[in-house]
C-alpha cells in the first residue's frame, strides 16, 4: 500500500512482532493497544478510548480489521467519534459465524465491506443471515516475487547444514503447528513410505510442536524430519524444498506458504480442504488429495518424488500461476479496489480513493459475488 502511494498506519500491541518488523521495513506502526482476550473490561475500554482519540487526531478514510476483537473495537470507535470512515473486515478462516443479533448488527449495519481470503467463504456467507451479499468480495493473499529467488550455492549450504544431501527429496511444510494444519497425516505418510531418500522440513511453531516431535519419534520417522520451529526468513529456507505440502483439515483459506513454494518453481501437494483447491489446479501446478488421508498423501508424494520430469513441469506452471494471480502487488491493487467499493457506502460514487494513484485501482478487476 505504501509503495502505491498511500498512507498506512498499523495499529498493534506494544509487544507485537510487528513493532520491530515495522521499524525494519519502514512501516508506520502505532503500538498503543492491548488487544488481549478474556474478560478485561478496563483494558477494552482503554483500547476504545485510545483508538477514538487517535482517529480524531488523524484524518483516516478507512479502518481495516482482521479479527473479532479489533472489528468490534473499530466499529464502536467510528460510531463514538462520528467520523465518516469506512470499516472493512478480512475473514481469514473457515470458522462458523453465529447467527446472532449482535453479529447481524456488526456485519450488516456497521461494516461496509467484508473481504474473504478465498471464494469458498463467499459461497458460505452469501446465504448467511448475518451478512449482506453486496458487501462480500474475495481476495487471495499475494507473494513478493522478488523474495522468491533461488541461489544454488546457498541452497546447497542450507541443505548440508540441516543434514540433507543433494540426492534427497526434501518435502516442506510451512505452517503453524496445529491439528488443523494436518501435520500428523504428513508424518503418517512419511512412515508409510519408509524411504530413506525422503526427508521432511517442518517450518513453524505452535501449540502442537512438541506433540508432533514426540509423535515423529513414536512412529519412527524422527531421523528423517527436521523441525525448524519459528523462522524469520521463511522464503530463504524454502529454497531447499523439492515438494511443498499443505495437508490442512481445518480453517484453511488462502495459504501464503504454498504460493511462496510455487513461486520457487516447486510442485506442491495440497488437501482438498477450504481454499487450497482455488490455489492449485490438480495435475497442473501440483496434486490435490483428500483431506485427512495419510494414504492419499503418501501416494501423491511417491508419485512426484519418482517422476522428476512431471514435478519440474508442475513447478514451472506454479510459478506462472503465482505471477498471473497471486502477487503482492495484485493483492494490494485488488484491496484498493475493495476500499473504493467500501467508501462508496459512505460517500458519493466515483470518488477516487484519496492519497494514491487512482489509475491503479482499475488495473485489476475486483471479483464479484456472482463469480
Amino acid at each position: 500500500m505504501q509503495a502505491l502511494g498511500h498512507h498506512v498506519v498499523l495499529a498493534c500491541r506494544s509487544d507485537s512482532l510487528f513493532v520491530e518488523m515495522g521499524r525494519q521495513r519502514g512501516w508506520n506502526v502505532w503500538p498503543a493497544l492491548y488487544l488481549i482476550g478474556g474478560f478485561r473490561p478496563r483494558k477494552r475500554l482503554a483500547d476504545l478510548f485510545r483508538l477514538c482519540r487517535y482517529i480524531v487526531r488523524n484524518d483516516f478514510d478507512l479502518i481495516h480489521v482482521n479479527g473479532s476483537q479489533d472489528h468490534w473495537l473499530a466499529a464502536f470507535a467510528i460510531r463514538l467519534t462520528r467520523r465518516k470512515m469506512a470499516l472493512v473486515r478480512t475473514r481469514h478462516n473457515t470458522k462458523k459465524v453465529a447467527n446472532t443479533w449482535s453479529n447481524r448488527l456488526l456485519n450488516q449495519r456497521w461494516t461496509d465491506l467484508q473481504i474473504t481470503a478465498c471464494e469458498l467463504l463467499i459461497k458460505d456467507y452469501q446465504n448467511h443471515p448475518a451478512f449482506l451479499k453486496k458487501t462480500l468480495v474475495s481476495i487471495h493473499q499475494g507473494v513478493y516475487l522478488d523474495r522468491t529467488r533461488t541461489d544454488a550455492a546457498h541452497r546447497s549450504r542450507l541443505r548440508a547444514s540441516l543434514g540433507f544431501s543433494e540426492s534427497d527429496c526434501v518435502l516442506g511444510i510451512s505452517a503453524r503447528v496445529h491439528p488443523d494444519k494436518g501435520h500428523r497425516y504428513l508424518l503418517d505418510a512419511m512412515a508409510a513410505l519408509n524411504r530413506p531418500d525422503l526427508k521432511l522440513l517442518v517450518i513453524g511453531d505452535g501449540p502442537g510442536l512438541q506433540i508432533m516431535q514426540a509423535y515423529a519419534a513414536d512412529i519412527g520417522v524422527a531421523s528423517r524430519v527436521h523441525f525448524a520451529g519459528y523462522v524469520d526468513d521463511v522464503g530463504t529456507l524454502l529454497q531447499i524444498v523439492d515438494i511443498g505440502i499443505q495437508p490442512s483439515v481445518g480453517i484453511e483459506t488462502s495459504c501464503l506458504a504454498i504460493k511462496e513454494i510455487m513461486a520457487l518453481q516447486k510442485p506442491v501437494i495440497v488437501s482438498d480442504y477450504g481454499g487450497l483447491p482455488e490455489i492449485v489446479n490438480h495435475e497442473v501446478e501440483g496434486l490435490v488429495v483428500s483431506h485427512g488421508s495419510a494414504q492419499a498423501l503418501a501416494r501423491a508424494i511417491g508419485r512426484l518424488a519418482d517422476d522428476r520430469h512431471a514435478a519440474a513441469m508442475m513447478g514451472r506452471a506454479g510459478r506462472r500461476r503465482v505471477e498471473d494471480q497471486f502477487t503482492a502487488r495484485l493483492c494490494a491493487i485488488r484491496t484498493l479496489n475493495a476500499y473504493r467499493l467500501a467508501l462508496t457506502q459512505i460517500r458519493p460514487p466515483n470518488n477516487r480513493l484519496p492519497g494514491g494513484p487512482g489509475e491503479l485501482l482499475a488495473a485489476s478487476r475486483l471479483p464479484t459475488t456472482a463469480e
